[in-house]
């Protein structure tokens, strides 16, 4: 054990106690300042990887990776309504799971157009040249209740003029257990088994520019409640948040398988639980 200059306690210090009431405020539950059982089992969720607050869009040359957040790094502006999308080759995977995240793209192509703010139409392509990059990844062991991500991250060589465009990153945990739409067996996320159309709606909303809700039917809850948790249906508090992104739009300046494993060659991604929050790190 090293000598530390610092005296140890367990007395909460003060920054530590407002993080754990924003934490609690966020999720609805007694705002005690306290790591009591109901906080402590919500921390123990299965959720997704993106902050819940405070989020930052900061893609730059330098870090090359940010959290999504906007709808600006759209290619071409923000009055771009055509977005491609692509399927990492050495993930395999499988139609009837590429058919899922076709089906939840039109979802949401169908949910902005009803809504009369944007007409935003995705279309298949090569996994190179999308804008859109959909990948499972056998994420870090010690952090089992992280199902998933999405990020932001420059391309580089994918354009002319400065060589690179700001893609978006979808990338799920190959180790989890993956489930169709219809499949009426035992499954739960206690077991490792996830719904993998709740939890692509969801890291697609992301891509669109929607951040967390604190709202438990929302499809951008981020944490797994129910051990058999179907959530692939657009509320009215997932309206509303789309509302709020895309009149963006119009201000800018510029016009299961159970048990299928995926292969992995190449990338790693590394999860850090870090406090109250979680830190992605791409190598």
């Amino acid at each position: 054990m090293t000598n530390s200059s610092y005296p140890l306690s367990d007395i909460l210090d003060t920054e530590t106690i407002s993080a754990i009431n924003t934490y609690q405020k966020f999720f609805n539950l007694d705002v005690t300042g306290m790591l009591d059982n109901k906080t402590l089992n919500q921390m123990t969720l299965p959720r997704c990887v993106v902050p819940d607050l405070n989020v930052t869009y900061d893609l730059n040359s330098e870090t090359n990776v940010s959290w999504p957040q906007g709808i600006h790094w759209f290619p071409n502006g923000t009055s771009t309504n055509h977005l491609t999308y692509g399927f990492l080759p050495e993930s395999k995977i499988p139609r009837e799971f590429q058919k899922v995240f076709i089906d939840a793209f039109d979802r949401w192509s169908e949910a902005i157009a009803e809504l009369k703010l944007a007409k935003l139409n995705f279309t298949k392509m090569n996994y190179k040249t999308s804008d859109i990059k959909i990948g499972f990844y056998f994420l870090d062991n010690s952090v089992e209740n992280v199902v998933g991500g999405t990020i932001m991250r420059y391309q580089k060589g994918s354009c002319s003029g400065n060589g690179s465009k700001i893609v978006g990153d979808i990338r799920l945990d190959a180790s989890k257990y993956w489930v169709l739409p219809g499949d009426n067996g035992t499954w739960s996320w206690k077991d490792g088994d996830f719904d993998l159309g709740t939890v692509a709606m969801h890291q697609i909303g992301h891509i669109l520019g929607l951040g967390h809700s604190s709202n438990v039917k929302s499809i951008m809850y981020p944490s797994i409640l129910k051990t058999k948790e179907i959530k692939v249906e657009i509320i009215g508090n997932d309206k509303n948040n789309i509302k709020n992104v895309y009149r963006e739009i119009s201000s800018a300046t510029v016009s299961g398988y159970r048990g299928h494993f995926f292969t992995l060659f190449g990338l790693c991604v590394l999860v850090i639980n870090f406090s109250l929050d979680f830190i992605l790190l791409f190598n």
